[in-house]
This record gives C-alpha cells, sequence and structure tokens, in this order.
C-alpha cells in the first residue's frame, strides 16, 4: 500500500495470493488487510485492483493511450 501512496499510482494490482496456503491465517485475510489498508490511507477502492485466482487484466501503456487519444 505504501508503495502505492508514495508513487502517486492511479491504479496497483494485488497480487501474490491465495494461490498456496502458507500460513494458519485465512484464505481471504490478504484481501481483507489490504481492504483495511486502503482505507487507512484513503485509497480509492477501484484504485487498488484485486483480481480474482485465474482472473487476467489487460491494461494499456501510456504511449499507447497517448497514441490513441490523438
Amino acid at each position: 500500500m505504501l508503495a502505492h501512496v508514495d508513487l502517486q499510482a492511479r491504479v496497483s494490482v494485488a497480487t501474490h495470493f491465495g494461490c498456496f496456503q502458507l500460513t494458519d491465517e485465512a484464505m481471504d485475510e490478504p484481501v481483507r488487510a489490504l481492504a483495511a489498508a486502503r482505507r487507512q490511507h484513503r485509497v480509492a477502492e477501484q484504485s487498488f485492483r484485486v483480481l480474482a485466482p485465474g482472473a487476467t487484466l489487460r491494461t494499456m501503456s501510456v504511449a499507447a493511450r497517448a497514441h490513441a487519444s490523438a
């Protein structure tokens, strides 16, 4: 969360959770902890995406976005 805030990112994506249960915490604990941190740092829900297992997210680079709007 702090990297998202420090870098003033528009959107971040949560990764590397929910694949393997490596601890005694609930499988959804990382998502709940992220939501709490997001609220604490006043980061909008849509600004920090949490994808379902196996989901993909297509993005457009800044250069491609600039070219598309030209």
